[in-house]
């Protein structure tokens, strides 16, 4: 009766063999966690999602990416160098249960989108042309009920050939007619404007048409209005609080 093949020795002694384990499970670990925070960003982009909305996801996505990144490098070590099969088919399971892990976090921390609820609002505000870029920490946009105001997200500015436009949302609670707008810019500068969007509107996954903004006369004969020019503005619908 043939006797079993003897298993192949390590390539190389124990405590050189740790250091190279060691090594490429902090490199695996650290690539892990930029392509954890790759894959968030993908699945924001994928889900039509602002990554700020997802950040738990965020979070653990790199973590969990992160690990796997580790528990890859240290099974390639054990493979590569010739451990033992029962070595190496435990770092494997090690791996298949840190990637089931990160998947179930991942899906947990999901901001899963609602069917109903208080609406978020995405806004854009057009500039007139050839306006300078403002600074984004003058810029102060508010939701109106009557006499009570709540500030506005700010998510970015961008130019839209030579004119700048401000991107941002606002959450929706008022199902009344009436409500209002404002932008203010440096200098104090502030104009309102009628909001047509209410609490019981439904989603939308484009925005609406670029619509010509008529300001308001001032609320207050203090506040200096912002100059003259061709302001639009467009909303759209995106998802439930």
């Amino acid at each position: 009766m043939a006797s079993p093949p003897t298993p192949s020795a390590p390539l190389f002694a124990a405590p050189v063999r740790h250091l190279i384990g060691v090594v490429v499970a902090a490199a695996g670990g650290l690539l892990g966690l930029y392509g954890g925070e790759a894959l968030a960003y993908a699945i924001a982009e994928w889900t039509d999602r602002d990554i700020a909305e997802l950040k738990d996801m965020l979070i653990w996505s790199s973590v969990a990416c992160g690990v796997v990144g580790l528990l890859v490098g240290v099974w390639l070590v054990l493979a590569c160098t010739r451990c033992s099969a029962e070595a190496q088919r435990t770092g494997l399971i090690a791996v298949g249960v840190a990637v089931v892990c990160g998947a179930l976090l991942m899906l947990g921390t999901f901001d899963w989108p609602k069917s109903a609820g208080t609406p978020s609002v995405l806004y854009e505000i057009r500039l007139p042309a050839g306006m300078p870029q403002p600074r984004f920490d003058r810029i102060s946009v508010k939701l109106w009920s009557e006499k009570s105001g709540s500030g506005c997200y700010i998510s970015g500015l961008r130019r839209d050939g030579d004119r700048p436009v401000i991107a941002g949302s606002c959450v929706v609670t008022s199902k009344a007619d009436g409500q209002t707008m404002s932008l203010g810019l440096d200098r104090g500068q502030e104009s309102h404007w009628t909001m047509p969007v209410r609490a019981d509107a439904q989603l939308e996954k484009a925005f609406g048409p670029w619509q010509r903004i008529v300001f308001m006369p001032p609320p207050r004969e203090n506040i200096p209005p912002l100059p003259p020019g061709e302001y639009e503005v467009r909303y759209r619908v995106k998802k439930y609080l």
